[in-house]
């Protein structure tokens, strides 16, 4: 029930802006808006997504991680999905993932480096492959 709560709240006060916004402005255009946000928010997620894709390939070509590029993708994206839902405040915090300051800062905030001296111990054991268990072609082992 508690992480139902927040959802909730937070859906309730979208459909109250939005119901305030089309009393103010009318709901024709509030209807116009939102058909037109979603759809240049989906052409925005397919031009990002390409434009992520192309970049990674090259980093990968060049023997580069893309993984500060992938999370930087992963929050446009999300930014993008954002900006598809009905809502001001999904609006709002779609932009806000769009600008480069504020990815920064987000990844920033939850980017965890690992601790130098952090050591994780473990145990293995080689197995044969004499002794490997058998499986037809179509059978699955696990």
């Amino acid at each position: 029930m508690r992480i139902f709560l927040p959802f909730l709240l937070f859906s309730l006060l979208e459909l109250f802006l939005l119901i305030r916004f089309a009393a103010w402005l009318g709901v024709w255009f509030c209807l116009f808006f939102l058909l037109a946000k979603a759809l240049l928010a989906s052409l925005l997620l397919r031009r990002l997504g390409r434009a992520v894709i192309e970049q990674m390939r090259g980093l990968l070509s060049r023997g580069q991680s893309p993984l500060a590029l992938m999370s930087d993708g992963l929050l446009m994206g999300a930014g993008s999905i954002l900006l598809m839902l009905p809502g001001f405040i999904s609006d709002c915090l779609g932009l806000a993932c769009l600008l480069p300051a504020v990815r920064r800062l987000l990844l920033a905030r939850f980017a965890r480096q690992p601790a130098a001296s952090q050591i994780i111990e473990g145990e293995f054991e080689e197995v044969a492959s004499d002794k490997l268990p058998l499986a037809a072609p179509d059978e699955k082992i696990f």
